[in-house]
């Protein structure tokens, strides 16, 4: 039995890419490049308050925290339009004078 709370999030997303292509090849015999199969392992994002978005800030890695939808599109492969609309409809970031963004940080644990 593998000890999941203890995996850094590198191996532990290995481990559920692994295993999410063995339930893809279980359910039809295909691969899971040809046959994704979604897991909903992480609960939805909170919605964000447009008052605590600082757009100067920084992650300790040094990048921006606060991302546009097309900047969120190539950290996750969802469309720019995919990220306004979720923006638009399930509040999981925020807009801004006519602009969206979404927390990175976020992001990086989810995706």
């Amino acid at each position: 039995m593998i000890d999941i709370e203890h995996l850094d999030t590198s191996t532990l997303a290995a481990l559920v890419n692994r295993a999410s292509a063995e339930l893809a090849r279980r359910a039809g015999g295909v691969s899971a490049a040809t046959r994704p199969v979604q897991l909903a392992l992480i609960p939805d994002l909170d919605p964000v308050d447009p008052a605590s978005v600082d757009h100067s800030e920084r992650l300790p890695d040094g990048s921006r925290r606060w991302i546009v939808p097309k900047e969120a599109h190539a950290m996750t492969g969802l469309s720019a339009k995919t990220w306004t609309r979720r923006i638009e409809e399930e509040g999981i970031g925020v807009k801004i004078g006519g602009r969206y963004y979404i927390d990175a940080a976020k992001l990086k644990g989810r995706f």
